[in-house]
């Protein structure tokens, strides 16, 4: 067996070993009772990893990107995007679901609250699956314009 190839192969297990764990420890842990609090530790790792891959290497490319698509322009094209970006993520995850809640004195709620609260948990968990499905459709759209863009 070649060197690449094992070289190879170790990376797949690797790879592989990770995912495993990934999946094993949320796994693992929805038993326990500070499950939530793994849930929520585990969201805002994954969401910074992301974040700081984001910020790091892709905005710096995209800003020289824009000073070799604009030379004359000195406005940060690159920054402000990403800015605008940010604020309407925090407007889908954050206002928008809390705009379109029914107050708890509402005339549409019934005169049980437990099952006014079962209602109203169904109601809202019913959105997000179309909302990632939102999310990822533009987020697919717009990989594929980037790689279509490409020149190599």
């Amino acid at each position: 067996m070649s060197e690449l190839l094992g070289l190879k192969l170790l990376s797949i297990l690797l790879v592989f070993g990770a995912g495993m764990l990934g999946g094993l420890i949320p796994w693992r842990a929805a038993g326990t009772r500070r499950s939530e609090a793994y849930l929520g530790w585990g969201n805002a790792f994954a969401g910074g990893v992301l974040l700081a891959a984001g910020l790091i290497h892709l905005l710096g490319d995209a800003a020289g990107g824009f000073a070799d698509l604009w030379p004359k322009n000195d406005y940060p094209w690159a920054f402000t995007i990403a800015a605008g970006a940010f604020l309407v993520i925090l407007g889908v995850e954050r206002v928008l679901p809390s705009a379109s809640r029914v107050p708890a004195g509402s005339a549409a709620l019934g005169s049980d609250p437990e099952s006014d609260t079962i209602v109203q948990a169904a109601e809202e968990s019913d959105r997000y699956p179309y909302l990632l499905l939102l999310t990822l459709s533009i987020h697919s759209i717009i990989a594929g314009m980037a790689m279509g863009a490409q020149s190599s």
